[in-house]
């Protein structure tokens, strides 16, 4: 065997699994995306609900920035504005048309479905990886091309939610990345939807809880994982507060 080729194997031997899975999460995301591209180039005319998040989402960046939810037809509207926030950079990119929220929407899906498969070769390998695509393609496929570049805010947070079931697993397994990786897609699934209030708190303390009880002989790096944890935390509902003290005090609503 030449020198060369003697290398070209080793090369496969050590990155052969990395690009298999890199291929399986690759196939699971591209209907995702495909959907988006879709409702990207629709002459789309959205009303309802539909056509306010849309202008919400255009008042990013301006004087008007939102620093609260979606409404809701109780009179009042849903915790926080990362949904807005998240939408307006790829609608941005994509030319601020109608049809640039569905677009949005579908990078939003496509990331929690990439952020799934992550997990799932992180904790199990090509085993669970090959079983969280086959999951993850009956769901999409039930759920519909529609569904997958749906902005509306019950309908864009249902896959985000499995995302964050996988990674509060993960961080009970003792992964600091998953624990402060839960904590943006926790805050994102309340301040969308103040439904989710509940199941969020469940899942983050049983994740912190979990690390925590895990992470004993780590200490330094535990205390790590939760200050930045907690500073991100901050952050995120930084706006909420910023409204509830000098704004509409939507919170208290």
């Amino acid at each position: 065997m030449s020198p060369l080729s003697h290398r070209a194997g080793t090369w496969a031997r050590q990155h052969w699994p990395g690009v298999f899975g890199f291929l399986v999460a690759a196939l699971v995301v591209a209907p995702v995306l495909v959907s988006g591209v879709a409702g990207w180039r629709r002459e789309w005319l959205p009303t309802g609900d539909w056509a306010v998040l849309e202008l919400r989402t255009r008042d990013v960046g301006s004087s008007a920035t939102p620093l609260i939810g979606p409404y809701s037809r109780f009179g009042w509207n849903h915790p926080g504005p990362l949904l807005f926030w998240l939408l307006a950079v790829p609608y941005r990119l994509s030319g601020s048309a109608s049809g640039s929220l569905l677009f949005a929407a579908a990078i939003i899906n496509a990331l929690a479905v990439a952020g799934m498969a992550v997990v799932a070769w992180r904790r199990g390998g090509f085993v669970l990886l090959g079983g969280t695509a086959v999951a993850l393609a009956l769901v999409m496929t039930h759920l519909g091309p529609s569904f997958l570049r749906d902005p509306w805010n019950p309908s864009v947070t249902v896959l985000p939610f499995g995302l964050l079931v996988m990674l509060c697993w993960s961080a009970v397994e003792g992964d600091g990345a998953a624990l402060v990786a839960s904590v943006v897609v926790g805050s994102f699934l309340v301040q969308s939807h103040v439904g989710f209030a509940l199941l969020v708190g469940v899942l983050w303390a049983v994740a912190g809880l979990g690390f925590v009880l895990g992470s004993r002989n780590r200490r330094r790096r535990r205390a790590r994982v939760l200050v930045v944890a907690g500073v991100l935390l901050a952050l995120i509902w930084a706006p909420v507060l910023v409204d509830q003290v000098a704004g509409a005090g939507n919170a208290s609503a």
